[in-house]
């Protein structure tokens, strides 16, 4: 088996996708079907409101480890 240089090997683990920025987008693309459910629900309950918090939290995470 050949030895890869430092390098080729950051090339390699680097070449794959970032799964922070497609958790951001996901987590995006959920706040906003959450965001058009809350008015068919019939308005924002207590649980309701902490699943956008935790959604909104999650995001902001991810997308600052995407950026950094």
């Amino acid at each position: 088996m050949r030895e890869l240089s430092i390098e080729r090997m950051e090339m390699v683990i680097g070449s794959g996708p970032n799964w922070n920025c497609v958790g951001a987008v996901g987590g995006a693309l959920l706040l906003f079907s959450w965001s058009l459910s809350v008015p068919l629900t019939g308005g924002v309950t207590l649980g309701l409101a902490a699943q956008g918090a935790g959604i909104t939290a999650g995001t902001i995470a991810l997308a600052g480890k995407c950026m950094g």
